[in-house]
Protein backbone atom coordinates (compact mmCIF):
# COMPACT_ATOMS: atom_id res chain seq x y z
CA UNK A 1 0.00 0.00 0.00
CA UNK A 2 1.52 3.31 -1.15
CA UNK A 3 0.02 6.58 0.07
CA UNK A 4 -0.37 9.44 -2.35
CA UNK A 5 1.52 12.61 -1.61
CA UNK A 6 -0.54 15.18 0.21
CA UNK A 7 -3.33 12.78 1.10
CA UNK A 8 -3.11 10.89 4.36
CA UNK A 9 -6.28 8.86 3.89
CA UNK A 10 -6.82 7.97 0.23
CA UNK A 11 -4.04 5.50 -0.50
CA UNK A 12 -3.13 3.59 -3.60
CA UNK A 13 -3.67 -0.09 -2.91
CA UNK A 14 -1.83 -2.53 -5.09
CA UNK A 15 -4.21 -4.45 -7.36
CA UNK A 16 -3.08 -7.80 -5.98
CA UNK A 17 -3.97 -6.69 -2.44
CA UNK A 18 -7.49 -5.48 -3.15
CA UNK A 19 -10.03 -7.67 -1.39
CA UNK A 20 -13.79 -7.41 -1.26
CA UNK A 21 -16.36 -9.48 0.58
CA UNK A 22 -19.82 -10.72 -0.37
CA UNK A 23 -22.24 -11.49 2.47
CA UNK A 24 -25.02 -13.77 1.21
CA UNK A 25 -28.21 -14.03 3.28
CA UNK A 26 -30.20 -17.14 2.35
CA UNK A 27 -33.99 -17.43 2.07
CA UNK A 28 -36.63 -19.61 3.71
CA UNK A 29 -36.47 -23.37 4.06
CA UNK A 30 -34.40 -26.00 5.83
CA UNK A 31 -31.10 -24.64 4.61
CA UNK A 32 -27.88 -26.36 5.56
CA UNK A 33 -24.95 -24.21 6.70
CA UNK A 34 -22.87 -22.89 3.76
CA UNK A 35 -24.99 -24.78 1.21
CA UNK A 36 -26.32 -21.61 -0.42
CA UNK A 37 -22.95 -19.84 -0.41
CA UNK A 38 -21.25 -22.85 -1.98
CA UNK A 39 -23.66 -22.86 -4.93
CA UNK A 40 -23.47 -19.06 -5.24
CA UNK A 41 -19.66 -19.11 -5.34
CA UNK A 42 -19.62 -21.96 -7.87
CA UNK A 43 -21.94 -20.00 -10.18
CA UNK A 44 -19.78 -16.86 -10.03
CA UNK A 45 -16.56 -18.82 -10.53
CA UNK A 46 -17.86 -20.88 -13.46
CA UNK A 47 -17.94 -24.21 -11.66
CA UNK A 48 -17.27 -25.79 -8.28
CA UNK A 49 -13.76 -26.81 -9.35
CA UNK A 50 -12.75 -23.13 -9.30
CA UNK A 51 -13.94 -22.61 -5.71
CA UNK A 52 -11.96 -23.05 -2.52
CA UNK A 53 -13.11 -22.68 1.09
CA UNK A 54 -11.51 -22.15 4.46
CA UNK A 55 -12.88 -22.01 8.02
CA UNK A 56 -13.85 -18.57 9.26
CA UNK A 57 -14.24 -17.28 12.80
CA UNK A 58 -15.99 -14.05 11.89
CA UNK A 59 -19.31 -15.35 13.21
CA UNK A 60 -20.61 -17.22 16.23
CA UNK A 61 -21.66 -20.02 13.87
CA UNK A 62 -18.99 -22.75 14.04
CA UNK A 63 -19.79 -23.99 10.53
CA UNK A 64 -19.19 -20.67 8.79
CA UNK A 65 -16.89 -21.01 5.78
CA UNK A 66 -15.09 -18.44 3.65
CA UNK A 67 -15.42 -19.25 -0.04
CA UNK A 68 -13.15 -17.74 -2.66
CA UNK A 69 -12.33 -18.34 -6.29
CA UNK A 70 -9.32 -20.46 -7.13
CA UNK A 71 -6.28 -18.18 -7.71
CA UNK A 72 -5.25 -17.76 -11.33
CA UNK A 73 -1.56 -17.40 -12.24
CA UNK A 74 -0.58 -17.15 -8.57
CA UNK A 75 -2.84 -14.15 -7.96
CA UNK A 76 -4.41 -14.01 -4.51
CA UNK A 77 -8.20 -14.24 -4.35
CA UNK A 78 -9.92 -10.86 -4.51
CA UNK A 79 -13.47 -11.80 -3.50
CA UNK A 80 -14.43 -13.70 -0.36
CA UNK A 81 -17.99 -15.02 0.02
CA UNK A 82 -19.60 -15.49 3.42
CA UNK A 83 -23.04 -16.84 4.20
CA UNK A 84 -25.10 -15.41 7.02
CA UNK A 85 -26.87 -18.54 8.24
CA UNK A 86 -30.00 -17.94 10.31
CA UNK A 87 -32.29 -20.95 9.64
CA UNK A 88 -31.52 -22.62 12.99
CA UNK A 89 -33.38 -19.83 14.81
CA UNK A 90 -36.64 -20.60 12.99
CA UNK A 91 -37.15 -24.30 13.76
CA UNK A 92 -40.10 -24.06 16.13
CA UNK A 93 -42.86 -22.53 14.03
CA UNK A 94 -46.35 -23.44 15.24
CA UNK A 95 -49.50 -23.90 13.20
CA UNK A 96 -51.07 -21.05 15.10
CA UNK A 97 -48.45 -18.51 14.08
CA UNK A 98 -48.41 -19.70 10.48
CA UNK A 99 -52.19 -19.68 10.09
CA UNK A 100 -52.48 -16.31 11.83
CA UNK A 101 -49.93 -14.76 9.48
CA UNK A 102 -51.44 -16.44 6.40
CA UNK A 103 -54.92 -15.33 7.43
CA UNK A 104 -53.81 -11.73 7.76
CA UNK A 105 -52.28 -11.83 4.26
CA UNK A 106 -55.23 -13.69 2.79
CA UNK A 107 -57.90 -11.29 3.98
CA UNK A 108 -55.92 -8.05 3.72
CA UNK A 109 -55.55 -6.53 0.27
CA UNK A 110 -55.14 -2.81 1.00
CA UNK A 111 -51.65 -2.66 -0.49
CA UNK A 112 -51.62 -5.75 -2.69
CA UNK A 113 -49.96 -5.10 -6.08
CA UNK A 114 -52.28 -5.29 -9.06
CA UNK A 115 -50.41 -8.24 -10.56
CA UNK A 116 -51.14 -10.39 -7.50
CA UNK A 117 -54.81 -9.60 -7.07
CA UNK A 118 -56.03 -12.38 -9.38
CA UNK A 119 -53.96 -14.96 -7.49
CA UNK A 120 -55.20 -13.48 -4.22
CA UNK A 121 -58.84 -13.90 -5.24
CA UNK A 122 -58.17 -17.43 -6.48
CA UNK A 123 -56.61 -18.40 -3.14
CA UNK A 124 -59.57 -16.99 -1.20
CA UNK A 125 -61.99 -18.88 -3.45
CA UNK A 126 -59.99 -22.10 -3.03
CA UNK A 127 -59.80 -21.63 0.73
CA UNK A 128 -63.52 -21.01 1.21
CA UNK A 129 -64.43 -23.75 -1.28
CA UNK A 130 -62.32 -26.27 0.60
CA UNK A 131 -64.01 -25.41 3.88
CA UNK A 132 -67.48 -25.78 2.32
CA UNK A 133 -66.54 -29.10 0.68
CA UNK A 134 -65.22 -30.58 3.92
CA UNK A 135 -68.24 -29.31 5.83
CA UNK A 136 -70.61 -30.85 3.26
CA UNK A 137 -68.81 -34.20 3.33
CA UNK A 138 -68.34 -34.49 7.07
CA UNK A 139 -71.63 -33.19 8.42
CA UNK A 140 -75.27 -33.96 7.57
CA UNK A 141 -77.31 -31.30 5.83
CA UNK A 142 -80.94 -30.25 6.48
CA UNK A 143 -83.43 -31.06 3.73
CA UNK A 144 -86.58 -29.06 3.23
CA UNK A 145 -88.57 -32.11 2.16
CA UNK A 146 -90.16 -33.34 5.36
CA UNK A 147 -87.57 -31.49 7.44
CA UNK A 148 -85.19 -34.43 7.63
CA UNK A 149 -81.38 -34.51 7.93
CA UNK A 150 -79.61 -35.97 4.88
CA UNK A 151 -76.21 -37.64 5.29
CA UNK A 152 -73.92 -37.51 2.22
CA UNK A 153 -72.99 -40.70 0.46
CA UNK A 154 -70.53 -42.57 2.72
CA UNK A 155 -68.00 -43.08 -0.07
CA UNK A 156 -67.95 -39.37 -0.92
CA UNK A 157 -67.62 -38.42 2.74
CA UNK A 158 -64.84 -40.93 3.43
CA UNK A 159 -62.96 -40.04 0.23
CA UNK A 160 -63.11 -36.33 1.01
CA UNK A 161 -61.93 -36.80 4.59
CA UNK A 162 -59.07 -39.15 3.57
CA UNK A 163 -58.02 -36.74 0.82
CA UNK A 164 -58.02 -33.90 3.37
CA UNK A 165 -55.84 -35.87 5.76
CA UNK A 166 -53.33 -36.76 3.03
CA UNK A 167 -53.23 -33.16 1.91
CA UNK A 168 -52.71 -32.05 5.50
CA UNK A 169 -49.69 -34.31 6.02
CA UNK A 170 -48.22 -33.37 2.63
CA UNK A 171 -48.41 -29.63 3.16
CA UNK A 172 -47.68 -29.72 6.89
CA UNK A 173 -43.94 -29.95 6.37
CA UNK A 174 -43.94 -27.24 3.72
CA UNK A 175 -46.12 -24.86 5.71
CA UNK A 176 -44.38 -25.25 9.06
CA UNK A 177 -40.81 -25.62 7.80
CA UNK A 178 -40.88 -23.09 4.97
CA UNK A 179 -43.72 -20.60 5.40
CA UNK A 180 -43.10 -20.82 9.13
CA UNK A 181 -39.83 -18.90 8.67
CA UNK A 182 -41.65 -16.01 7.04
CA UNK A 183 -44.47 -16.14 9.57
CA UNK A 184 -42.12 -15.94 12.56
CA UNK A 185 -39.85 -13.24 11.21
CA UNK A 186 -42.49 -11.01 9.63
CA UNK A 187 -44.89 -11.17 12.59
CA UNK A 188 -43.67 -9.02 15.53
CA UNK A 189 -45.73 -10.88 18.12
CA UNK A 190 -44.23 -11.52 21.60
CA UNK A 191 -43.49 -15.21 20.93
CA UNK A 192 -41.40 -14.29 17.84
CA UNK A 193 -39.35 -11.41 19.26
CA UNK A 194 -36.62 -13.61 20.73
CA UNK A 195 -35.96 -15.41 17.44
CA UNK A 196 -36.07 -12.16 15.44
CA UNK A 197 -33.61 -10.49 17.77
CA UNK A 198 -31.25 -13.49 17.67
CA UNK A 199 -31.20 -13.42 13.86
CA UNK A 200 -30.55 -9.69 13.69
CA UNK A 201 -27.93 -9.80 16.44
CA UNK A 202 -25.84 -12.44 14.65
CA UNK A 203 -26.12 -10.59 11.33
CA UNK A 204 -25.01 -7.35 12.94
CA UNK A 205 -22.08 -9.11 14.60
CA UNK A 206 -20.93 -10.64 11.30
CA UNK A 207 -20.92 -7.30 9.50
CA UNK A 208 -19.15 -5.60 12.39
CA UNK A 209 -16.40 -8.21 12.41
CA UNK A 210 -15.95 -7.87 8.66
CA UNK A 211 -15.46 -4.13 9.13
CA UNK A 212 -13.11 -4.60 12.07
CA UNK A 213 -11.01 -7.24 10.30
CA UNK A 214 -9.38 -4.52 8.13
CA UNK A 215 -9.11 -7.09 5.33
CA UNK A 216 -11.54 -5.55 2.87
CA UNK A 217 -11.94 -2.29 0.99
CA UNK A 218 -15.52 -3.04 0.06
CA UNK A 219 -18.47 -5.22 1.19
CA UNK A 220 -21.47 -6.32 -0.90
CA UNK A 221 -24.61 -7.64 0.83
CA UNK A 222 -26.86 -9.98 -1.17
CA UNK A 223 -30.25 -11.07 0.19
CA UNK A 224 -32.46 -13.74 -1.38
CA UNK A 225 -36.18 -14.00 -0.62
CA UNK A 226 -36.81 -13.55 3.13
CA UNK A 227 -33.05 -13.10 3.48
CA UNK A 228 -33.40 -9.72 1.75
CA UNK A 229 -35.74 -8.53 4.52
CA UNK A 230 -33.29 -9.79 7.16
CA UNK A 231 -30.38 -8.12 5.35
CA UNK A 232 -32.36 -4.86 5.16
CA UNK A 233 -32.95 -4.96 8.93
CA UNK A 234 -29.32 -5.81 9.69
CA UNK A 235 -27.98 -3.03 7.46
CA UNK A 236 -30.14 -0.33 9.01
CA UNK A 237 -28.98 -1.32 12.50
CA UNK A 238 -25.27 -1.58 11.60
CA UNK A 239 -25.43 1.74 9.75
CA UNK A 240 -26.41 3.53 12.94
CA UNK A 241 -23.10 2.50 14.57
CA UNK A 242 -20.76 2.81 11.57
CA UNK A 243 -22.02 6.04 9.97
CA UNK A 244 -20.27 8.34 12.43
CA UNK A 245 -17.33 10.32 11.13
CA UNK A 246 -13.91 10.31 12.72
CA UNK A 247 -12.54 13.72 11.84
CA UNK A 248 -9.30 13.60 9.83
CA UNK A 249 -8.73 16.97 8.15
CA UNK A 250 -10.72 19.82 6.63
CA UNK A 251 -11.83 19.48 2.99
CA UNK A 252 -14.76 20.36 0.77
CA UNK A 253 -17.66 17.94 0.26
CA UNK A 254 -18.52 18.15 -3.45
CA UNK A 255 -19.92 14.59 -3.53
CA UNK A 256 -22.65 15.61 -1.10
CA UNK A 257 -23.72 18.41 -3.44
CA UNK A 258 -23.62 16.05 -6.42
CA UNK A 259 -25.86 13.58 -4.59
CA UNK A 260 -28.40 16.26 -3.65
CA UNK A 261 -28.55 17.43 -7.28
CA UNK A 262 -29.02 13.87 -8.56
CA UNK A 263 -31.79 13.26 -6.01
CA UNK A 264 -33.66 16.38 -7.15
CA UNK A 265 -33.39 15.29 -10.78
CA UNK A 266 -34.49 11.75 -9.95
CA UNK A 267 -37.50 12.68 -7.83
CA UNK A 268 -38.75 15.22 -10.38
CA UNK A 269 -38.55 12.70 -13.21
CA UNK A 270 -41.11 10.24 -14.49
CA UNK A 271 -40.34 6.76 -15.77
CA UNK A 272 -39.52 7.80 -19.33
CA UNK A 273 -36.45 7.41 -21.53
CA UNK A 274 -34.42 9.79 -19.36
CA UNK A 275 -35.14 7.91 -16.12
CA UNK A 276 -32.40 5.32 -16.68
CA UNK A 277 -29.74 7.99 -17.20
CA UNK A 278 -30.85 9.88 -14.09
CA UNK A 279 -30.80 6.67 -12.06
CA UNK A 280 -27.30 5.92 -13.33
CA UNK A 281 -26.19 9.43 -12.31
CA UNK A 282 -27.73 8.95 -8.87
CA UNK A 283 -25.93 5.63 -8.29
CA UNK A 284 -22.67 7.17 -9.45
CA UNK A 285 -23.20 10.02 -6.96
CA UNK A 286 -23.88 7.43 -4.24
CA UNK A 287 -20.54 5.77 -4.85
CA UNK A 288 -18.70 9.09 -4.96
CA UNK A 289 -20.30 10.04 -1.65
CA UNK A 290 -19.19 6.71 -0.19
CA UNK A 291 -15.62 7.55 -1.13
CA UNK A 292 -16.01 11.01 0.38
CA UNK A 293 -17.42 9.53 3.59
CA UNK A 294 -14.45 7.17 3.81
CA UNK A 295 -12.14 10.16 3.45
CA UNK A 296 -14.08 11.80 6.28
CA UNK A 297 -13.23 8.83 8.49
CA UNK A 298 -16.57 6.98 8.27
CA UNK A 299 -15.77 3.23 8.57
CA UNK A 300 -18.77 2.11 6.46
CA UNK A 301 -17.69 -0.39 3.74
CA UNK A 302 -21.00 -1.59 2.27
CA UNK A 303 -21.14 -0.14 -1.24
CA UNK A 304 -23.95 -2.31 -2.65
CA UNK A 305 -27.12 -4.00 -1.44
CA UNK A 306 -28.56 -6.54 -3.89
CA UNK A 307 -31.97 -8.17 -3.40
CA UNK A 308 -33.16 -11.25 -5.30
CA UNK A 309 -36.83 -12.23 -5.36
CA UNK A 310 -37.46 -9.91 -2.45
CA UNK A 311 -40.79 -9.72 -0.59
CA UNK A 312 -39.85 -6.09 0.08
CA UNK A 313 -41.64 -5.52 -3.23
CA UNK A 314 -44.80 -5.95 -1.15
CA UNK A 315 -43.41 -4.18 1.91
CA UNK A 316 -46.63 -2.35 2.92
CA UNK A 317 -48.52 -5.63 2.65
CA UNK A 318 -45.90 -7.83 4.32
CA UNK A 319 -44.36 -5.63 7.01
CA UNK A 320 -47.31 -3.67 8.34
CA UNK A 321 -51.03 -4.12 8.86
CA UNK A 322 -51.67 -0.42 8.31
CA UNK A 323 -50.59 1.40 5.14
CA UNK A 324 -50.55 4.77 6.92
CA UNK A 325 -48.22 3.36 9.59
CA UNK A 326 -45.87 2.11 6.86
CA UNK A 327 -45.71 5.57 5.30
CA UNK A 328 -45.20 7.17 8.70
CA UNK A 329 -42.23 4.92 9.46
CA UNK A 330 -40.61 5.94 6.19
CA UNK A 331 -41.02 9.62 7.03
CA UNK A 332 -39.56 9.07 10.50
CA UNK A 333 -36.56 7.32 8.85
CA UNK A 334 -37.30 4.14 10.77
CA UNK A 335 -37.54 2.36 7.42
CA UNK A 336 -34.69 3.67 5.20
CA UNK A 337 -35.66 4.44 1.62
CA UNK A 338 -33.60 5.14 -1.50
CA UNK A 339 -32.97 8.00 -1.96
CA UNK A 340 -33.14 8.87 1.75
CA UNK A 341 -36.19 10.71 3.02
CA UNK A 342 -35.38 14.25 4.07
CA UNK A 343 -37.45 17.04 5.64
CA UNK A 344 -36.93 20.01 7.94
CA UNK A 345 -37.75 17.90 10.98
CA UNK A 346 -35.79 14.83 9.83
CA UNK A 347 -33.00 15.95 7.47
CA UNK A 348 -30.80 13.56 5.52
CA UNK A 349 -27.69 15.04 7.13
CA UNK A 350 -26.77 17.36 9.96
CA UNK A 351 -23.90 19.79 10.40
CA UNK A 352 -21.08 19.34 12.84
CA UNK A 353 -18.46 21.94 13.81
CA UNK A 354 -14.92 20.98 14.87
CA UNK A 355 -11.88 23.00 15.82
CA UNK A 356 -9.08 22.69 13.26
CA UNK A 357 -6.59 25.30 14.45
CA UNK A 358 -5.81 27.35 17.53
CA UNK A 359 -3.59 30.21 16.41
CA UNK A 360 -2.72 33.62 17.80
CA UNK A 361 -5.67 35.21 16.04
CA UNK A 362 -8.13 32.79 17.61
CA UNK A 363 -9.44 29.36 16.86
CA UNK A 364 -10.62 28.27 13.40
CA UNK A 365 -13.51 25.87 12.94
CA UNK A 366 -14.60 23.61 10.10
CA UNK A 367 -18.25 22.73 9.56
CA UNK A 368 -18.92 19.47 7.76
CA UNK A 369 -22.03 17.42 7.03
CA UNK A 370 -22.69 13.99 8.54
CA UNK A 371 -25.33 11.58 7.23
CA UNK A 372 -28.27 10.86 9.52
CA UNK A 373 -29.41 7.50 10.90
CA UNK A 374 -31.95 7.12 8.08
CA UNK A 375 -29.56 7.95 5.22
CA UNK A 376 -28.27 4.40 4.73
CA UNK A 377 -28.86 4.54 0.99
CA UNK A 378 -27.18 7.88 0.49
CA UNK A 379 -23.89 6.05 -0.04
CA UNK A 380 -25.03 2.44 -0.58
CA UNK A 381 -26.45 1.46 -3.97
CA UNK A 382 -29.53 -0.79 -4.05
CA UNK A 383 -30.17 -3.15 -6.98
CA UNK A 384 -33.18 -5.48 -7.12
CA UNK A 385 -33.60 -8.44 -9.49
CA UNK A 386 -36.98 -10.10 -10.04
CA UNK A 387 -38.73 -12.55 -12.35
CA UNK A 388 -42.04 -10.97 -13.47
CA UNK A 389 -45.05 -12.89 -12.17
CA UNK A 390 -47.86 -13.64 -14.63
CA UNK A 391 -50.69 -16.06 -15.39
CA UNK A 392 -50.86 -17.66 -11.93
CA UNK A 393 -48.11 -20.21 -12.58
CA UNK A 394 -45.20 -18.36 -14.19
CA UNK A 395 -42.54 -16.13 -12.65
CA UNK A 396 -41.67 -15.31 -9.06
CA UNK A 397 -44.75 -14.58 -6.98
CA UNK A 398 -42.59 -13.54 -4.01
CA UNK A 399 -40.46 -10.88 -5.71
CA UNK A 400 -41.22 -7.82 -7.81
CA UNK A 401 -40.14 -4.19 -8.32
CA UNK A 402 -39.14 -2.58 -5.02
CA UNK A 403 -38.66 1.00 -6.20
CA UNK A 404 -42.43 1.58 -6.22
CA UNK A 405 -42.62 1.27 -2.44
CA UNK A 406 -39.11 2.08 -1.13
CA UNK A 407 -37.80 4.75 -3.48
CA UNK A 408 -36.99 5.68 -7.07
CA UNK A 409 -33.28 5.30 -6.38
CA UNK A 410 -33.52 1.50 -6.39
CA UNK A 411 -32.48 -0.08 -9.67
CA UNK A 412 -35.14 -2.70 -10.48
CA UNK A 413 -34.00 -5.20 -13.10
CA UNK A 414 -36.55 -7.44 -14.79
CA UNK A 415 -34.84 -10.76 -15.52
CA UNK A 416 -35.52 -14.14 -17.11
CA UNK A 417 -34.03 -17.49 -16.00
CA UNK A 418 -30.61 -18.37 -17.38
CA UNK A 419 -31.42 -22.03 -16.95
CA UNK A 420 -33.30 -23.57 -19.92
CA UNK A 421 -36.50 -25.55 -19.72
CA UNK A 422 -40.15 -25.07 -18.85
CA UNK A 423 -39.71 -25.62 -15.10
CA UNK A 424 -37.36 -22.66 -14.72
CA UNK A 425 -40.10 -20.33 -16.00
CA UNK A 426 -42.66 -21.43 -13.41
CA UNK A 427 -43.01 -20.46 -9.74
CA UNK A 428 -39.80 -22.45 -9.23
CA UNK A 429 -37.93 -19.50 -10.77
CA UNK A 430 -37.75 -18.09 -7.25
CA UNK A 431 -34.70 -20.29 -6.69
CA UNK A 432 -33.07 -19.67 -10.10
CA UNK A 433 -31.48 -16.25 -9.65
CA UNK A 434 -27.88 -17.49 -9.73
CA UNK A 435 -28.28 -20.76 -11.60
CA UNK A 436 -25.35 -21.06 -13.96
CA UNK A 437 -26.55 -20.65 -17.59
CA UNK A 438 -25.96 -23.53 -19.96
CA UNK A 439 -24.65 -21.34 -22.81
CA UNK A 440 -22.19 -19.17 -20.87
CA UNK A 441 -18.49 -19.69 -20.27
CA UNK A 442 -17.02 -17.72 -17.37
CA UNK A 443 -13.41 -16.70 -16.94
CA UNK A 444 -13.06 -16.69 -13.13
CA UNK A 445 -10.09 -14.33 -13.39
CA UNK A 446 -11.69 -11.57 -15.44
CA UNK A 447 -15.36 -12.19 -14.56
CA UNK A 448 -16.25 -11.87 -18.25
CA UNK A 449 -18.89 -14.00 -19.92
CA UNK A 450 -19.19 -15.31 -23.46
CA UNK A 451 -22.12 -17.13 -25.01
CA UNK A 452 -21.56 -20.38 -26.92
CA UNK A 453 -24.75 -19.80 -28.89
CA UNK A 454 -24.25 -16.12 -29.57
CA UNK A 455 -25.08 -16.40 -33.26
CA UNK A 456 -27.88 -18.95 -33.05
CA UNK A 457 -31.36 -18.02 -34.28
CA UNK A 458 -32.82 -18.81 -30.87
CA UNK A 459 -30.31 -16.56 -29.12
CA UNK A 460 -30.87 -13.69 -31.58
CA UNK A 461 -34.64 -13.95 -31.16
CA UNK A 462 -34.32 -14.08 -27.40
CA UNK A 463 -32.09 -10.98 -27.25
CA UNK A 464 -34.51 -9.05 -29.47
CA UNK A 465 -37.38 -9.93 -27.14
CA UNK A 466 -35.26 -8.88 -24.13
CA UNK A 467 -34.61 -5.47 -25.67
CA UNK A 468 -38.31 -4.99 -26.38
CA UNK A 469 -39.39 -5.90 -22.84
CA UNK A 470 -36.41 -4.46 -20.96
CA UNK A 471 -35.51 -7.91 -19.64
CA UNK A 472 -32.03 -9.26 -18.90
CA UNK A 473 -30.68 -12.71 -18.30
CA UNK A 474 -30.62 -13.36 -14.55
CA UNK A 475 -27.05 -14.60 -14.26
CA UNK A 476 -25.52 -11.78 -16.31
CA UNK A 477 -27.64 -9.17 -14.52
CA UNK A 478 -26.52 -10.47 -11.13
CA UNK A 479 -22.89 -10.55 -12.21
CA UNK A 480 -23.08 -6.97 -13.48
CA UNK A 481 -24.81 -5.79 -10.31
CA UNK A 482 -22.08 -7.24 -8.09
CA UNK A 483 -19.47 -5.11 -9.92
CA UNK A 484 -16.72 -7.58 -9.15
CA UNK A 485 -14.32 -5.98 -11.62
CA UNK A 486 -12.76 -4.09 -8.73
CA UNK A 487 -9.18 -4.77 -9.81
CA UNK A 488 -9.82 -3.08 -13.16
CA UNK A 489 -10.62 0.22 -11.46
CA UNK A 490 -8.00 2.91 -12.10
CA UNK A 491 -9.14 5.07 -9.21
CA UNK A 492 -7.48 4.94 -5.81
CA UNK A 493 -9.47 2.99 -3.25
CA UNK A 494 -9.76 4.05 0.38
CA UNK A 495 -7.81 1.73 2.68
CA UNK A 496 -9.66 -0.89 4.75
Amino acid sequence: MVCLAGDSVACRVEASNLKQAIVLVHGIGEQRPSETARGFAAALAGGSSFVRSQPSRLSESVGLRRFFMKPKKDRPPTTDIYEFYWAHHMNQSSWGSVLGWAGRLLFTDYALPRGLRAAHRALITLFLGSILLVAWAAFPSFSGEGGSWVIPHPRIAVTTIVFGLILYFCVSRFVRRFLGDAARYLTPSPENIKARNAVRREGIELLRRLHESKDYVRIIVVGHSLGSVIAYDVLRHVWEDLRKAKYQEAFDQPAMEELLDSISALEDSVRDKTYGAKLEAFQHAQHQLWREQRKLGVPWLVTDFITLGSPLAHAPYMLESDFELFEEKKKQQELPVCPPYSSEDDPMFYKRKVKIDSGGEGSRYWTFRVLSHGALFACTRWTNLYFPYRKFFFGDIVGGPVSKVLGKGIRDIRVRPSEPGFWAKTLASHTKYWKYPFDVVVDPGSQKTASKTKGSKESIKRRAKDRATGTKEAFRALQASLRLGLKLSKKDWPPP
